[in-house]
């Protein structure tokens, strides 16, 4: 079929084709970016915050939704740390909403991961949700909604140090919104600067 005799269906699958090469090929620049800062910068590991610090961090009530488990961990292997603390909540219609906050300064590698998800610059939006990228209080966004079912996610980059992650099912973009706004970021931030004022 010669280039002109395309149909619009085809031109718009390569459209979209080109598009996501070159977000694919912005977020692999940036990583490497990353990567190469954190070995100028001499990344090591530091000492991670308590999780049960971070656990405090989480609502115990989240738009009016029952708290059905609230846990955390410190998991260490290889040198290097992970500390996670999360919640789950459910409500009336099946409704569920999770929060999770990581302290990922015990494995500063995964920071440079974390920098490549949300460092793409993604804007998508269909009849039946969106995908996009941006900045929440100054910090990285990323964030994704399904109306079809309800499916969502908004992960937050905070200082390189701690990711914030709010997901859910069977709920609404807007609910996803309140639950993010839930979590006191400046708290967040305050708990970095207390282990660094600690380890000095």
């Amino acid at each position: 079929m010669a280039a002109g005799c395309l149909d619009e269906s085809t031109k718009q699958s390569i459209s979209q084709l080109t598009q996501n090469a070159q977000q694919m090929q912005q977020g692999a620049e940036e990583m490497g970016r990353s990567l190469q800062a954190m070995q100028n910068n001499n990344a090591e590991p530091v000492e991670p915050v308590d999780f049960r610090a971070l656990r405090d961090l989480i609502p115990s009530s989240l738009n009016g939704l029952e708290e059905i488990d609230r846990e955390g961990a410190r998991n260490s292997m290889g040198g290097f740390t992970l500390v996670q603390a999360s919640a789950q909540f459910e409500g009336t219609n099946r409704e569920h909403l999770e929060i999770e906050i990581i302290d990922i300064g015990g494995a500063p590698g995964l920071s440079v991961l974390g920098m490549g998800m949300v460092a793409m610059d993604i804007d998508r939006e269909s009849s039946t949700g969106f995908e996009r990228t941006g900045t929440y209080q100054d910090h990285r966004l990323y964030e994704k909604f399904e109306e079809t079912n309800g499916r969502g996610e908004k992960v937050v980059l905070v200082d390189n140090r701690f990711v914030v992650k709010v997901s859910g099912r069977n709920t609404s973009n807007e609910a996803l919104d309140r639950a993010l706004q839930a979590i006191d970021l400046s708290a967040l931030e305050s708990l970095r600067t207390s282990t660094q004022s600690g380890t000095e």
